[in-house]
């Protein structure tokens, strides 16, 4: 994670613009990738185990520059008030783990958004596991009213099996919760939560990943990872 006034620096125009709101972080490439819209951003503890930091807010960026997030850890109160009494797992032992290798799939929490637009298949978001009937999502990608419709989407989860992906589970979306306060203009409160239609049955392959308990205020984290 970089400083705001580094990220504002770096290109004052774009970033002035886009990072307007305090829950909101700029953070380096990994690899030379930003990931994909959803994606995110992990905090590694010293045992390799992950927790969600950040979800990729939008893929308009400079090409050169930083990638923006919505910082999850900000809307903490916002997710237990919208998914009620369910459990969201919090505690490494339950969540944030990766996979064996030969399960074809390191990254157990993360699916894929699809719309099914006049027979051709349009990707729409990544999404990340938080609970059995929850996943985690940028607001803005729903704007549309086609996308605001849950019965034009699919959720998918896939393996990489012989170099290739191929997808082993998908699941009915029930409801697309958008923060009441997600303005499209600034891209402010860009977070949503999916709701299934009925519960996933976590194996090795599909599991949730925790979500960050630290405070949103501390920028200074180590051991992160872009995904």
């Amino acid at each position: 994670i970089v400083s705001r006034s580094n990220c504002r620096n770096s290109a004052a125009g774009f970033y002035t613009e886009h990072l307007v709101e305090k829950k909101k972080f700029c953070a380096e490439r990994l690899n030379g990738s930003f990931g994909s819209t959803g994606g995110g951003f992990y905090i590694a503890d010293k045992e390799g185990n992950l927790s969600l930091r950040g979800i990729v807010s939008s893929v308009k960026v400079k090409p050169d520059g930083y990638a923006l997030f919505t910082d999850v850890a900000s809307y903490l109160p916002w997710i237990q008030e919208q998914i009620g009494g369910t459990n969201v797992q919090t505690t490494l032992s339950e969540c944030g783990k990766k996979a064996a290798i030969d399960a074809g799939r390191p990254w157990p929490w993360q699916g894929q958004v699809y719309r099914n637009d006049s027979g051709s298949i349009q990707r729409v978001a990544s999404v990340a596991i938080i609970s059995e009937l929850f996943l985690v999502s940028p607001a803005g990608v729903y704007s549309s009213s086609e996308l605001r419709d849950p019965s034009q989407l699919s959720l998918t989860f896939t393996s990489h099996e012989s170099g290739q992906a191929q997808v082993f589970h998908s699941q009915r979306i029930g409801k697309i919760i958008r923060h009441e306060k997600f303005y499209p203009e600034s891209g402010s409160n860009n977070i949503a939560l999916l709701q299934l239609q009925t519960p996933l049955r976590f194996s090795e392959r599909l599991s949730p990943i925790c979500l960050w308990r630290g405070d949103p205020k501390d920028l200074n984290v180590n051991n992160s990872n872009l995904r």
